[in-house]
């Protein structure tokens, strides 16, 4: 997408922003360097897997405040479980993981802010609700936060996403309702949010 057409994209909230978009918000899936850097010069809400940024370019964004949704479990997944993956492809899959993780630790060291969602929905592999839960473990695993950190991303932070921040994400007089109780304490362990929920 040229440069000129990605900005107008941005101005208007009109079009596909580089093949994705979330909730009415702009989010480019920056899996090229050059979408990834023509994204950050038109100005976007937030970017949509940062894949192949470069240290450069976590610079230019921690400067500009953009925050990342790397969006870690179909990395992860596919590999392991879709049918038909070639080897090669698995290989190349297990190495562009290794790559973000390693991308998106720098980010966190920057100060970047990381939302967390999936690509739930988007391959066969990724049924919806099979996953629930997967990528804030993924989160505790493999960059080091905390159960209830990453409980804090999944909720208040990620309202960002859905232009519901201060509305969404929090337990308080005011606030949009969606409440998950659990059978377990989810701020001692991060397993529980592949368990089935009590009540909704």
């Amino acid at each position: 997408m040229p440069s000129s057409r990605l900005s107008a994209c941005c101005g208007f909230r009109k079009g596909t922003i580089a093949g994705t978009r979330r909730n009415g918000r702009d989010a480019p899936d920056a899996v090229a360097r050059k979408v990834f850097r023509e994204a950050l010069s038109a100005g976007v809400d937030w970017i949509f897997h940062a894949v192949l940024a470069t240290e450069g370019d976590l610079d230019t964004v921690a400067r500009a405040g953009f925050p990342i949704m790397p969006a870690f479990t179909q990395g992860e997944i596919w590999p392991e479980h879709a049918i038909g993956v070639a080897p090669a492809m698995r290989d190349r899959l297990k190495t562009q993981l290794d790559v973000n993780i390693k991308g998106m630790a720098g980010a966190k060291a920057r100060g970047i802010r990381l939302l967390l969602g999936t690509d739930s929905g988007n391959a066969a592999v990724m049924t919806p609700g099979k996953w629930r839960g997967y990528e804030a473990g993924f989160f505790v695993k493999h960059l080091g936060y905390t159960p209830l950190e990453a409980i804090v991303l999944q909720t208040r932070e990620n309202a960002l996403a859905m232009r519901l921040e201060g509305k969404l994400g929090t337990i308080e007089p005011g606030m949009i309702a969606d409440i998950v109780i659990l059978d377990v304490i989810p701020a001692e362990t991060s397993r529980c949010w592949a368990t089935r929920p009590m009540s909704a």
